[in-house]
Parts: structure tokens; C-alpha cells; sequence
């Protein structure tokens, strides 16, 4: 007999949703896969789907990329810019963030 804090925990098995690429046609069980794949092979487009029920999403209008905060957008679009506005006092190298 186990204890208590040793007994296996019951995980029921979600149903994950087939997911088509709207580039090339390749079926993917789940959006985690679908978004590896495209980020991958379709890295100059711009993803159409996306899980159903997401909480809202922040997107980037200029590669497709969303995100879960306005202020993590907000950082992903100096990556755009091309400005890189902060410098290592010690390497001197810069970088869009602190």
C-alpha cells in the first residue's frame, strides 16, 4: 500500500484537435506542433490559426508572432526597429533590451 503523497495522480487524456497548414497541407495533432512547423518551414509568413479559447492575444502585425502580454508585444517590436538603443557598460555591445 502507498502513502497518500505517493499514489499516482489521474491525468484524463485531452483530445487534441488536428490542425492543417494553410502553406504546404501537413496535419498536425495540436497548435504546439502546427506553431513549431510553421515557425520552422514557413519562417516569411504569417500564421492564421490559432487554439481555439485563448485568452486574448497581443499581435505582431509585421511577422504574424502573438503573445500573451501588450508589454511582451511591445518588446518584440523593437526586434523590428533595428534599433538597438541599449549598450553593456562593460562589452559595449548593445541590445534592444536592458
Amino acid at each position: 500500500n502507498q502513502p497518500a503523497s505517493h499514489k499516482p495522480v489521474y491525468k484524463p487524456k485531452v483530445e487534441t484537435e488536428i490542425v492543417e497548414c494553410e502553406q504546404c497541407g501537413t496535419q498536425f495533432k495540436g497548435f504546439k506542433l502546427y506553431a513549431y512547423h510553421f515557425k520552422r518551414f514557413h519562417p516569411d509568413k504569417k500564421r492564421t490559426q490559432y487554439p481555439p479559447h485563448s485568452p486574448q492575444r497581443f499581435l505582431c502585425e509585421q511577422c504574424g508572432r502573438s503573445f500573451k502580454h501588450r508589454c511582451a508585444l511591445r518588446d518584440h517590436m523593437l526586434t523590428h526597429s533595428g534599433k538597438k538603443e541599449f549598450q553593456c557598460d562593460i562589452c559595449k555591445k548593445k541590445y534592444y533590451l536592458r
